[in-house]
């Protein structure tokens, strides 16, 4: 409330610049201050410091407006991105299961590492940022769990439930939308094309 209300304030700067600009000019004319080219020139010169602050808040205010468009749009991404590793977590987790079941070493449960070991590996390497730094150790450790049962063409129970354990963990490690780190890494891309600091 109290930040919407201190931007629309920020918003309405130029505005009152320019109307006071025009006023004053106005006036000006009204009363016959403005008789020659001399002094509209004195009086352009008076008048260029406000002009010239006008234009610099009007360029500031576009400045952050598309720094939170930017912002914002990196938001949305975030939000789309986190659904797809909860949902693919939770299918890895099926995966694990299913193969905990199978025979060990059955074709249905190599198939299950294999999907496991490509969605984990997929999920860390595409959408690394939205994993706490011990959530990527997880997510590799699964990885590498899958990969070597594939490898080895057989894999026991226990390691099944392992798998399944670390992907119950990895749950805990996926980042809020609006956590400090990805609030951070929004801020920082989209500042990156800006001239300089706000």
């Amino acid at each position: 409330m109290i930040q919407g209300a201190t931007r629309r304030r920020g918003d309405a700067a130029p505005t009152l610049i320019v109307a006071a600009i025009v006023v004053a000019i106005a006036a000006a004319a009204l009363r016959g201050d403005v008789r020659d080219l001399g002094t509209a020139g004195s009086l352009s010169s008076v008048l260029a410091l406000p002009i010239m602050v006008a234009i610099f808040y009007a360029a500031r205010l576009l400045q952050r407006r598309m720094r939170r468009a930017r912002t914002d749009a990196m938001r949305r991404e975030d939000q789309r991105d986190r659904s797809h590793v909860v949902t693919t977590i939770n299918l890895c987790r099926s995966l694990a299961i299913g193969a905990k079941r199978s025979e060990p070493g059955s074709p249905a449960a190599m198939s299950a590492m294999r999907d496991v070991a490509h969605y984990v590996g997929e999920a860390s390497t595409t959408h690394g940022r939205l994993l706490t730094g011990q959530g990527l150790q997880i997510a590799e450790r699964v990885h590498a769990a899958a990969l070597n049962a594939i490898e080895a063409q057989s894999c026991a129970p226990a390691d099944f439930s392992n798998i399944f354990h670390d992907l119950r963990r990895l749950d805990a490690e996926i980042l809020d939308i609006d956590s400090d780190a990805l609030v951070r890494l929004r801020e920082q891309a989209a500042g990156a094309g800006d001239p300089g600091p706000e």
